[in-house]
């Protein structure tokens, strides 16, 4: 009996043993599983900067830290007037239910059968296919005519207002969205469709409402993304820092798979991301337009002549080639142009300003290139074949990722050499764009990885600014015509409400409460962004009041383009913003004579304040972190103003230092064109450029 319980102890333990080697067996092929899915690379064909990163793109989650020119607006994205991401795509993207008996809150909505919905498809099929034509007249007739047929179909009064949409007839647009979401009151397509054309119209805080109802109902990142853009359009930073971290797994989360996250790279520069958060999301956008150029048209092919002496055919293609921010800072660098190296194009895609437009700008570029062709309204196969038949050696994007782009052109390599410079501060992600202008200071040794491009390194700054032959220098404005206070020491932003960040605005703060008698001016376009930020300031104990004598913020509106300039010189110094800096902004504040204080972030567009900085000639305008840059404002205002002080040294430089010399520039430029097109001719491919400065040859 002893021998048989033994017996069957040692049976039962053994038993046990093989449960246990059992589970943990399980438990390491879970495991296994887990991490190969989540160290797979997370996009193919990228760099190796994301594909060699083992924890798939993430780097850092946590928190960091917890036309008027001022808004930098050549950087405005496609549709994005509302905060919304991606408008003309997430009015397509978003699942549609088709009322098949979902409980969607509306008790007289009528569901249609199978067979009537199949035929809503084809009335709608009908429609597009005639809106590919451009005949949306013809096709808004199609839907009504099946709308008087099946009169309680949203769907059908959704595409209404799309066609209507594409029109930018955006008051009717937001009339046919309403009706559908009438009849289908939980529909979230109807929801964020109705919040784009109220962003559209620039009815911020209703968009901002219905993109919150979108997000209750459906409490997704990708509903997360409009609302949270729209609230930072206003200042409003409620539950910001939990929306910062969504929104950073979200887009890590997407990228791990392979997947586009629903943002793109302009909206994403203004956000708590990595590098290599910020390379994925400009890959899998600049894929979308590869997809759709190649679509329509093949690759072009170039071969090389072998030719390194003869002259080089530039062309610049831009939406912007007006009075506007990019066509202001560009405009006389074709002037600077050496006409016997090389022959120069404009590709304008504007929509207006073309042929015998008055604009000044477009006028002067006109005269000062071989060639200056409107683009607007040609099909992408009969452009990109202009652009081949001119013979273009090297083109050049001033746009990309911005409102008008034409990245199509470069998908589809409309040149041998394609670079990317100056219209947003960000790598494309592709491989058909060869190099990108950049600097040692925008774009450190530790960054390299993250650029899908080869980089020109520019010996001053990547970016040019004819300043010095357009704004004459004037004296600044007489503060009391703008009911700002004489005798004060005035702190100011004159960047859009995004760039803001509720980090940088504390800091900001901290900067009012130790220097006696200061204030702070903001840009005044926002009555909702005001009511925010003058919350937060009566939080920590500002005064805020009409009273000019006590108020401790002040609200400046836009001026002329001609007035701007002495406008903002109007302020004592200049408080940059960090994961955006100002970038005509910032241009304008040191043309103006306005010291500036900026705290770089990782990415090219915060740190681009600090490259002006050192191509003006101050580089102790930048600051290594919070601490340096609240010690550093509250410095200048010690010493700001004595005689022969910093102020004076600024306003003297204006005519001498390198930020503001576009034909140096140019002729700097001009060596890297050459290099790249050697490097082209002789059957090699891109390589970094560093260009040495003409002035110490």
């Amino acid at each position: 009996h002893r021998a048989t319980s033994q017996m069957n102890a040692s049976m039962l333990s053994s038993n046990k043993i093989k449960r246990y080697f059992i589970i943990l067996l399980i438990l390491y092929v879970i495991m296994l599983v887990y991490f190969v899915y989540n160290l797979s690379p997370t996009t193919t064909g990228v760099t190796s900067s994301i594909n060699d990163n083992p924890d798939g793109v993430v780097k850092d989650p946590n928190v960091v830290g917890g036309d008027d020119r001022g808004d930098d607006d050549q950087d405005a994205p496609v549709a994005d007037d509302n905060g919304s991401v991606d408008v003309d795509e997430e009015d397509n993207a978003d699942s549609y239910d088709d009322g098949d008996g979902a409980d969607d809150g509306s008790a007289d909505v009528v569901v249609y059968s199978s067979d009537q919905n199949k035929d809503i498809d084809h009335i709608i099929d009908n429609s597009n296919k005639v809106k590919k034509t451009k005949d949306f007249n013809g096709a808004r007739d199609i839907l009504l005519k099946g709308i008087e047929k099946y009169p309680r179909s949203d769907k059908l009064h959704a595409y209404v207002a799309g066609c209507y949409f594409d029109q930018k007839n955006w008051a009717q647009a937001e009339v046919w969205y309403r009706k559908a979401h009438e009849i289908k009151p939980t529909e979230i397509w109807h929801i964020n469709n109705i919040a784009n054309v109220l962003g559209q119209q620039k009815k911020k805080i209703e968009a901002i409402e219905f993109y919150k109802k979108a997000y209750a109902i459906e409490p997704t990142f990708k509903r997360l993304i409009p609302m949270a853009w729209g609230m930072q359009g206003i200042n409003d930073w409620e539950n910001y820092f939990e929306y910062m971290n969504k929104i950073r797994e979200g887009i890590r989360d997407m990228l791990r798979n392979n997947k586009k996250p629903p943002t793109n790279p302009y909206v994403a520069l203004h956000w708590p991301l990595e590098l290599s958060d910020l390379l994925g999301i400009a890959y899998h956008n600049s894929k979308s337009t590869e997809n759709n150029a190649r679509g329509k048209m093949s690759v072009q092919t170039h071969s090389p002549d072998g030719n390194i002496d003869r002259k080089i055919r530039v062309g610049y293609v831009s939406y912007d080639f007006r009075t506007h921010a990019v066509g202001i800072c560009v405009q006389s660098m074709f002037e600077f142009h050496n006409k016997e190296k090389f022959e120069i194009y404009a590709y304008s895609a504007h929509d207006s300003i073309k042929g015998d437009s008055s604009d000044k700008i477009y006028r002067r570029i006109k005269e000062h290139v071989h060639k200056l062709v409107d683009i607007d309204g040609l099909e992408l196969q009969q452009v990109s074949n202009m652009i081949k038949e001119d013979g273009i050696d090297i083109l050049i994007d001033l746009g990309l990722f911005t409102a008008g782009n034409k990245m199509d052109l470069f998908a589809v390599k409309s040149a041998p050499v394609q670079i990317a410079g100056m219209g947003l501060a960000t790598t494309t992600g592709s491989d058909w764009i060869d190099y990108i202008i950049g600097d040692n200071f925008v774009i450190p040794p530790e960054s390299l990885e993250f650029y899908s491009e080869k980089i020109i390194f520019m010996p001053h700054s990547y970016h040019t600014f004819s300043h010095r032959h357009y704004y004459p220098i004037k004296p600044a404005t007489d503060r009391s015509k703008h009911n700002l206070p004489e005798g004060r020491f005035l702190y100011c932003n004159h960047q859009g409400a995004t760039r803001i960040d509720p980090v940088t605005f504390d800091n900001m703060l901290k900067i009012l409460e130790r220097v006696n008698n200061s204030a702070l001016v903001l840009k005044d376009f926002d009555s909702h962004r005001k009511d925010n930020i003058h919350q937060v300031m009566k939080e920590r104990g500002f005064t805020v009041s009409d009273d000019i004598n006590t108020s401790q913020i002040f609200w400046m509106k836009g001026a002329s383009s001609m007035e701007h300039i002495p406008q903002k010189s109007m302020c004592d110094v200049y408080l940059d913003t960090h994961y955006y800096n100002g970038h005509s902004t910032t241009g304008d504040m040191l043309w103006a004579g306005v010291p500036m204080v900026t705290h770089p972030s990782k990415s090219m567009a915060g740190r681009a304040a600090g490259s002006f900085a050192i191509s003006a000639g101050f580089p102790e305008m930048i600051a290594n972190s919070w601490d340096e840059y609240v010690d550093r404002a509250v410095a200048f205002a010690k010493y700001s103003y004595r005689e022969n002080g910093f102020r004076k040294r600024v306003e003297q430089s204006r005519s001498t230092n390198a930020l503001f010399d576009t034909e140096r520039w140019v002729h700097n430029f001009e060596k890297a064109l050459k290099e790249a097109f050697v490097l082209f001719q002789t059957g090699k491919t891109p390589q970094h450029i560093q260009v040495n400065d003409l002035a110490d040859l």
